[in-house]
């Protein structure tokens, strides 16, 4: 991949270009992005112009053997690491090895991979259960790494290692505090991240932070346009809703029902009725999601929420919503108060925090859409109620 297969950002591709320019590469850095945003082509990317050998003064070359075996992500000397699920009846850890050839087809088909169509692969490649597992950056794939980036180069005079979604190493990162203090000569390490507050202070202290800005609607329009074929007027629209994140935008794409505006729609309407003919069967279906699906369509109700606020300050104009979801966010403006937005959006992030932490998705659902309809019939009793789980 090269920087200009990177939509926008344009500003740090000049920045590593030039600290590359200097050799004044970090060997350790952390490319922190928003989710969609970015991160993991512009690894690739600046690993390929790395690795390439006759770069022009803004990019790779694109053709030389280094350049055509990074592309397909087959360099001896580019080395991956990515959260992976357990194995079914293996009686050690899974380590990315052991998926890599599913991640590879899944990154090259689409850069901007999103971690729930990532793990909901790598589940069913391994297991049938419906939902899909926790990611995970295992100790055993810590001590992976350590090994391999002691061997010597294969094809290059350097190594280049990188970790997409640091925040999944969790406590098992630290096992590689020394190697992102004193890497090999001539190694590079490359981590990408979406969330700041999940990476342990012992990586990030670490590494030098290297910050994305998020993407702006003219950035995911050209991609759409330019790499996807999309019609233009489409590309705006998807761009609009998708408020920077490429990896939204792209799902947008096959998704004529928008799948999830429906569902929180069906939702919303059980919990205005106070309805259990309608929220228990909801319940039951929300639970048969996969769990990073689930935690997307919380994700979501919190985004439309959002919008449905800032309606009496902006108008509908400017919505970052489709036309069809516009008339049940002016319907929200108009009938409930910004107390019972907060209190809402309370108990969804709630919710998002107890199902990272396997809460039951039938328990913990049921209670949010108790509350949440107590909260809009006005007889919800405080914040304090426990969140079961």
């Amino acid at each position: 991949m090269q920087f200009k297969d990177v939509a926008g950002l344009a500003d740090v591709k000049s920045r590593l270009i030039k600290s590359h320019r200097d050799n004044r590469v970090p060997h350790a850095q952390m490319f922190l992005a928003s989710t969609g945003g970015g991160g993991l082509p512009l690894a690739f990317a600046f690993a390929q112009f790395l690795f390439c050998e006759n770069p022009t003064d803004d990019d790779s070359c694109g053709a030389c053997p280094a350049c055509r075996k990074v592309s397909g992500l087959v360099y001896p000397d580019l080395h991956l690491s990515f959260p992976t699920v357990s194995i079914p009846g293996a009686d050690k850890p899974s380590v990315s090895d052991d998926f890599v050839k599913w991640w590879r087809a899944d990154v090259l088909s689409n850069p901007y991979l999103g971690v729930s169509e990532w793990l909901q692969h790598a589940t069913a490649e391994v297991s049938d259960a419906k939902q899909t597992k926790q990611g995970n950056i295992t100790a055993r794939e810590c001590r992976e790494i350590i090994r391999k980036l002691n061997y010597k180069t294969f094809e290059a005079p350097i190594k280049v290692l990188v970790i997409w979604l640091a925040e999944h190493l969790r406590e098992s990162g630290n096992i590689l505090l020394k190697l992102l203090e004193e890497p090999p000569e001539g190694t590079y390490i490359i981590l990408v991240a979406h969330d700041q507050n999940q990476i342990l202070p012992t990586i990030l202290s670490r590494t030098q932070l290297v910050r994305l800005n998020p993407l702006t609607d003219e950035d995911v329009t050209a991609y759409l346009v330019s790499k996807l074929a999309q019609p233009e007027r489409k590309a705006m629209d998807i761009a609009r809703i998708a408020d920077g994140n490429l990896t939204s935008a792209i799902a947008m794409i096959g998704d004529a029902e928008h799948k999830h505006a429906q569902l929180f729609k069906l939702w919303m309407r059980g919990c205005f009725r106070d309805d259990p003919a309608t929220l228990v069967p909801w319940v039951e279906r929300f639970a048969e999601l996969p769990r990073e699906e689930q935690k997307t369509l919380l994700a979501y109700g919190l985004h439309y929420f959002r919008e449905s606020l800032i309606i009496p300050h902006l108008g509908t104009d400017r919505l970052r919503l489709f036309d069809e979801e516009r008339e049940g966010a002016a319907y929200l403006a108009r009938e409930l108060g910004t107390r019972q937005f907060e209190l809402i959006a309370g108990r969804l992030d709630e919710a998002m925090f107890h199902l990272e932490r396997n809460a039951n998705p039938k328990i913990l659902m049921l209670d949010v859409s108790l509350n949440v309809a107590a909260i809009l019939a006005g007889t919800y009793v405080g914040e304090e109620q426990p969140v079961l789980s």
